[in-house]
């Protein structure tokens, strides 16, 4: 947290927020369907929007950098659940991650730049192991 500029809850240091602006540009300006399942309805918000998640394929929490608008994907809430540790298999998961980087061309050039990797599998096993 303090790597990445939250406020830290207990102290009320570290006063830096983390702008949410790259998010609001992605759910915006990116197609209304689940980057895993491809489901293209979910439930209204309160925008009378289609609700969808959005998920960094390079989890934010291992640093800034990866606060890329092509590093995100959107996800309907089943799916983005189905990503956080532990709540699917490993085998699950890496799955899961190798599908949303063959359906997603510049998501899978952009975590190939960022993890110096070009081979899908060991990129989809480095993603499972950087999960928070």
């Amino acid at each position: 947290r303090k790597r990445l500029g939250f406020k830290d809850k207990k102290s009320g240091s570290f006063t830096k927020n983390r702008d949410k602006s790259i998010i609001d540009i992605f759910r915006n300006v990116s197609e209304n369907k689940c980057a895993l399942c491809g489901v293209t309805k979910t439930f209204t918000n309160e925008n009378e929007q289609e609700y969808f998640e959005i998920h960094h394929m390079i989890p934010y929490h291992n640093g800034i950098q990866y606060d890329n608008i092509a590093n995100l994907v959107k996800l309907c809430p089943t799916c983005h659940t189905s990503l956080k540790k532990g709540r699917a298999s490993k085998q699950t998961q890496i799955d899961n991650i190798t599908k949303i980087l063959t359906n997603n061309e510049l998501v899978f050039q952009y975590t190939c730049a960022a993890l110096g990797e070009d081979d899908i599998h060991i990129i989809a096993q480095r993603i499972y192991e950087l999960l928070g």
